[in-house]
Parts: structure tokens; sequence; C-alpha cells
């Protein structure tokens, strides 16, 4: 398979652009989990920030980006053992872990996310078929594309040896 190097002479790259007022909003709009993570902030706190505070906000994470430097606390995650319906407590195996990570942290990762979503889809470096972890598609599309095909392709086959006298 070959790939084409990445064209950097497109019209002012949008990766590089420091990050927006607009783009923090959308990082925080989806964000429905009320579980505080490790450092007790949760999506709702930071959904409700006042102007100023999401201000700051934005700036810490324009300066985490333009000196590339992730701090390191974001990288340490709280697991929890949550025990599983209808199981024994005594046993190891009755309880599932929850790994709870800063939302500070998720809500940066979201808006990188976007950025290299955007940047993907734009300069076509992803294939049309590529359904999984995309934004409105699903791996059921491309089963259901597959079966539909497979099912023509029988048909088409049956028609012919019929015609053939098969």
């Amino acid at each position: 398979m070959h790939y084409a190097p990445i064209n950097l002479s497109l019209p002012k790259i949008h990766l590089d652009n420091m990050i927006t007022y607009c783009e923090l909003e959308s990082a925080l709009v989806p964000a429905k989990d009320k579980t505080p993570d490790i450092d007790r902030i949760s999506y709702p706190m930071l959904s409700n920030l006042p102007l100023i505070a999401k201000e700051k906000l934005l700036s810490l994470y324009n300066n985490i980006f333009a000196i590339d430097y992730y701090p390191h606390a974001w990288e340490t995650a709280a697991i929890i053992p949550i025990l599983k319906p209808h199981k024994p407590s005594n046993l190891v195996s009755s309880y599932r872990p929850i790994s709870l990570l800063s939302c500070l942290s998720k809500t940066f990762e979201k808006i990188i996310a976007k950025r290299l979503i955007w940047f993907i889809t734009k300069t076509n470096r992803i294939k049309h078929n590529q359904t999984a972890f995309r934004s409105r598609q699903s791996t059921y599309s491309r089963f259901t594309f597959a079966t539909a095909t497979f099912c023509i392709r029988l048909d088409c086959h049956k028609k012919l040896r019929h015609n053939l006298g098969y």
C-alpha cells in the first residue's frame, strides 16, 4: 500500500492554530458524565464555569499545545473496582475496573481529536469505506453493504446458471 506524503502547503492548516473558545465549548457540550475524576473536577463543573474561568482554561490548553507539554497528572488514572450486579462481593472476578481520568485531560483530547478528524477528512487521508471510529457511521453499515453485495452476486450467479441450463 502506498501513502503519499502529507502536503503541508495546504491553506493554513487548522492543526497548528491556537485552540479557540468555540472548540472548547464544543468539547464541553457533549460531556454528560457527572462522575468527578481523580482531581474531583466534573464535566458539569467545567461546562458551568464563568466566562473568565473558561478563558483561563483556554489559555492553559493553548499553553500546553504551544509548548508541547502534557501534564503528568493528566496521564494518571484512579482505578475503582465496581461490583457487578448479582455477584458475590468476596470474589475478585465479581468486580470490573473503572478508570477515572481527568476531565480537563479528556476535554483537551477531544479538541485535538476533532482537529485530527477534520484534517484526515479534509485531506482525504481516510478511505470512504472506513466507518469504524467515525462520527455518524458504524461498522454495521459496512457489514450490511457487504451482505447486500454478496446476496446480489449470489442472485446473479443463480440467474446465470439458470439461463445457461445448469
